[in-house]
Parts: structure tokens; sequence; C-alpha cells
């Protein structure tokens, strides 16, 4: 009994204040793509993700509906939808679509209207004015949360600071409509959601028919993957590549405490770590293990983390020969991908409170970029506590768009016992089926470094590694959380 309870008491201390538990759908800076464009969190469907009053993704039932009459600069219109159902068991997180014509509503950043929520509760009446509200635009990749308006078009997110109260009377949302444009716009109101698939959107849930699977997979250097693919190999693992964090090779900034390496990058200095180990065997699949821990004070807005590779970096004399002419190293820094040599880091991007964004980094052959291809994960990395990672790279066979990447989060707190944060198949790694287009390295590579890595001096930002690991199958994800509770003081 003490030690379950020791156990109990442990966790609730180790993620207390944890945003795990608390942290809202969307924030303001979500884009068509990204309900948080900090840590580049994706919707399930391009423009949000809903549910409507039946609880159907993307269905067309709305919690409470309203025309807008005519409105223009000169005459704005005063418009109130009944949430009161809605809000007695959800709270006051509003997604409004509009179907019929389209509305200019004003913004908590407008002049002119703010978005109100009347709740009534105990025979007194109280005004909220929205905390957060935004506008998705199929149009721009970027956030619209600077904008003294919102738009109906693409649907809009209106948030505020209510929570779920059965005891509320009544509770009434007021918007202010600054122009109407074509016929009589009707707003309904759904209830945004992280969906954990792609639904189809029904009919009469939206004004613009542009919400489909067409806009899903923007950027479209993604275009070409798809979300499905291979189950991945398990059974007993054979050990291609093990090494604690104290066998890892440092820069200058960096400890060792038993197994475990500290670094960091601070300064005119923005890697912590370089190191690049062999991997034996030429597998065509493989696991990569990472046991790691952020700390605290990381700052770093975007760069990369270990992952598995071949640049032909290792061994530049290691040639490999394809379409008759010997390959060069390729695969990464703005060097392409070239039929034998490719790489798949990991990599981390924005920072919010106590989490940090991060995806798969890839040089392909297809889907290409000059600068690698970013997918981000469904879900941060959490700072000040151990979790580990693992990635899947399953080459494709030559002439083939089969290869695949995906990685396991495991974090006792936001994927307790492992869970699948991305995978993406259609991948071409390669076009020449010889062992020098394998798998063949493990790099632990730990830097601040692309466009959002700014100039020097960079403030310290601190990584633990406790071990690093490659199998030939899918690790025991429940043992690897074992691990990670020992190394959190959790038993």
């Amino acid at each position: 009994m003490r030690n379950w309870m020791r156990a109990v008491l442990g966790l609730a201390v180790l993620y207390a204040g944890s945003s795990a538990f608390a942290e809202p759908v969307w924030r303001e800076d979500a884009t068509r793509l990204y309900r948080d464009g900090t840590l580049h969190l994706p919707w399930a469907n391009s423009l949000g993700d809903w549910r409507d009053a039946a609880d159907t993704p993307m269905g067309a039932k709305p919690f409470a509906s309203t025309v807008v009459p005519r409105a223009g600069p000169k005459k704005p219109q005063v418009v109130t939808l009944d949430v009161t159902r809605f809000v007695r068991a959800y709270g006051a997180d509003f997604r409004i679509n509009a179907v019929e014509g389209l509305a200019m509503l004003g913004s908590r950043r407008s002049d002119q209207g703010k978005p109100e929520l009347l709740v009534t509760k105990a025979g007194q009446t109280r005004t909220l004015t929205s905390s957060a509200d935004t506008t998705m635009d199929a149009t721009t990749s970027l956030p619209t949360n600077k904008i003294a308006y919102l738009h109906t078009r693409y649907g809009l997110l209106i948030r505020f600071d209510q929570p779920a109260d059965p005891s509320v009377e009544r509770a009434l949302l007021r918007l202010t409509a600054i122009s109407t444009f074509g016929s009589t716009p009707r707003l309904l109101v759904f209830r945004p959601v992280l969906l954990s698939a792609p639904a189809t959107v029904a009919a009469g849930a939206t004004y613009a028919p542009e919400l489909s699977a067409t806009l899903r997979t923007s950027p479209m250097m993604l275009a070409k993957l798809t979300r499905t693919g291979s189950a991945p190999r398990t059974g007993p693992a054979r050990v291609l590549l093990s090494i604690t964090g104290a066998q890892i090779k440092p820069r200058s900034k960096a400890r060792v405490s038993g197994n475990i390496l500290t670094a960091w990058f601070e300064g005119d200095d923005n890697a912590a770590l370089s190191d690049i180990r062999r991997v034996p065997g030429a597998p065509t699949e493989a696991y990569a293990t990472v046991i790691l821990k952020l700390d605290r004070d990381w700052t770093a807005p975007g760069g990369k983390l270990p992952g598995l590779a071949n640049t032909g970096a290792l061994n530049p004399l290691d040639t490999c020969v394809t379409h008759g002419l010997p390959a060069k190293p390729g695969g990464w820094g703005g060097r392409p991908a070239n039929g034998c040599h490719w790489s798949a880091r990991t990599v981390f991007q924005g920072v919010r409170d106590g989490s940090v964004g991060s995806g798969t980094y890839f040089y392909a052959l297809s889907p290409a970029d000059v600068n690698g291809v970013v997918d981000y994960w469904s879900q941060s990395l959490p700072k000040a506590r151990w979790i580990a990672y693992v990635e899947r790279v399953k080459l494709n066979d030559p002439g083939r768009a089969n290869g695949e990447i995906a990685y396991w989060l495991v974090d006792r707190a936001t994927a307790p016992g492992g869970k699948r944060v991305q995978a993406a198949s259609g991948i071409v790694w390669r076009d020449t089926d010889v062992p020098q287009s394998a798998i063949n390295t493990m790099w632990i590579d730990v830097y601040c470094g692309g466009r959002d890595c700014g100039a020097a001096p960079w403030p310290r930002s601190t990584i633990s590694i406790a071990r690093v690991t490659v199998t030939d199958v899918l690790p025991d994800l429940g043992a690897i959380q074992a691990e990670v509770d020992r190394l959190n003081g959790v038993r």
C-alpha cells in the first residue's frame, strides 16, 4: 500500500502543472494546418476539426444558429445565439461556420463589437469578452490572430474563460457583424475538438466547399505522403547499436554523471552534440530509441535532434553507384538525396510554456525539398522530465514509393506506455538496392539551427541523454516506460 501511495504521489508531484490535462484544443496562433502555430501541432482536417450537436465529426447539426441581417461599415448588426446547453456541457469554446452567405465579425481586437458571452447564474448576469479568437483561412499558411475582424468563409474560433457549468441558467453569445456579403449569412455553432483522423465534412456544415480532403496534405511537398503504412516489426529484438549517454562524444559544454550525458549550447556555440555512429548489418528497416530530457532552460526555437541516416559522410570512401556514377555524400544541409544517400533526423521547433514542438526532418528523393521535409508530430515534447521517442525508418524497394517513417512518444503524463505521434508512407528514400544505400548511421545531432534559430548569442538550452539504441524491431514500449519512470524517480 505504501509503495502504491508513493507512486501516486510521485506522479502527482512530477506532473503537477503539466499542460497535458488542461491544454486547449487550439491556440490563438492556430492556422489552416496547425491548431497550435508555435508548436506546430496539426489538425486532423485542414482548417480545423469540430463535432456537431449529434457528436458527429465534421457534422452539420449545429448547437445553435442564427441569421445575420445585412450589415455594412455604417450599419453593424448585433446577433445573439442561445448557447446555454453548450456552456452547461462544454464550457465556452466555440467553432462558428457560416452557410449561404459570408460575414465579417468583430474580434477581440476590434473597436466595434468584440465577441461577448452573457452568462446568467443565480439570477446574476455577467458579461465576458472573448479571451481568444481567430479566423481559419485557406489562403495563407500564417495565423490571422492579429486582425481586428473574424471572417466566416472558412470558419472561426472563439473562446471565453467560462468552464462547463450545469448550474448556468442562461448563456448568450453576442457577435457584431461589421459587413455581410452575398446572400443572408446563417451562423452555425459547433464544438472545436481534436479528431484522431480526418473526416468528411458534412454537406450544409460550411460555406466553403474547399473544406475537404484536398487541403489536408498541404504544404504541397507532403502531398505524396499517406498516413497509413505497414505494421511495425515486433518480436524478440536484435540490438544493432546501443550506447549510454556517457559514451556519446560531447562538444565543449557537457558533463557526465553515471551513464547520463548532459550537454548544452549557449553564447556563440549553437551545437550541444554532434556524434555519428555506424549501424551495422545494412538493415532496410530499423528502430531508434532515444531517452532524453529537455531542461527547464530549453528556449531554442528550432533545430535538430538524433535520428537515423545514410548521408555518406560516415565513410566517404564507402562509395555507392547510382545511374552509373558514384554518388557523393548527400541528404543534409541543402545537399539533396541522390538515390543512395538520405537522412531522417528529428526536428524541434517552437517552445510554449513547458512544451517543445517536434517532428521528423528528412531528405528523400520524394517528397523532396532543398532544405529537407518537415512533418510535425501530433504531440509536443515536454520539458523538465525524462521521456523517450522511438523512430522507425523503413526503406523503399527501388522503383516503388513504399518507404515509411513513424515515431512513438513515451511519456507517463501524455503518452503512457507509448503512443504513435507521427506516421507517413509513400516515401522514396533511394533508387538503388545495394548495401551502401541501407540504414547505416545513427546521427546523434543536437543543435539550434535553421531560419528560426536567430543569431548569436544564444541563451543556454540544456539536454540530457541516458541511452540511444537501434534495434531491428519495435522495442518493448512498456519496458521503455519503466526505464523512463525510474529516471524520473517514480517507482
